[in-house]
């Protein structure tokens, strides 16, 4: 905060942030603040056909819109394990949660977590009526048969429930014991 105060001479910081929320009021302060905005889908999908990504249009969907993100998920080692996880989503009920926890050792929680969270995000649109699949458009025949088996209601809490094992994610915990938790918890929404 020193530092910031009085800066050495011809020194400019950038702080960048997504979350100007978290950043304290007493170096908000001190800041000019310039708003960036998302590039638009067609320029981003352009950028990452230019990076070499493939399938950049599902890749972008992943990411929420984010290039850099869609760039770095298409990067990941874990993609096809990812792309495995997702598959056993589309199962519902059917879903083995304790082999898939198994399986989803490799991952990191975040990782997991963020993939369940846009899921149960699709299902809850389609659940409510929007018809707007997000995140996922290629799993729109899985996702459509999900949340004919289940309701918004159920949903909502389950993205509640996501949201509390968010805050933990980078906690030491035992990452089995908590995939387990939340694929179990999972699959009692189509019970």
């Amino acid at each position: 905060l020193k530092t910031l105060e009085e800066p050495p001479p011809s020194t400019v910081f950038l702080l960048v942030t997504d979350r100007i929320d978290r950043v304290l009021p007493t170096i908000l302060s001190r800041c000019r603040q310039f708003s960036m905005t998302r590039p638009t889908s067609a320029d981003a999908l352009d950028w990452l056909r230019g990076q070499g990504v493939a399938d950049v249009e599902a890749q972008l969907a992943l990411a929420g819109g984010a290039p850099l993100t869609a760039l770095h998920a298409a990067e990941a080692e874990e993609q096809p394990l990812q792309r495995w996880l997702v598959g056993q989503l589309g199962s519902a009920a059917a879903l083995d949660a304790l082999a898939a926890a198994e399986q989803l050792q490799k991952l990191p929680i975040p990782a997991v977590l963020g993939i369940l969270q846009r899921w149960t995000y699709d299902l809850l649109a389609l659940c409510l009526g929007t018809g707007a699949v997000r995140y996922f458009p290629k799993e729109q025949t899985a996702l459509t048969r999900c949340a004919s088996a289940t309701d918004a209601h159920r949903l909502q809490a389950f993205a509640a429930r996501l949201v509390g094992h968010r805050r933990n994610e980078n906690h030491p915990l035992a990452a089995r014991l908590v995939m387990e938790s939340v694929l179990l918890d999972y699959r009692q929404l189509f019970r």
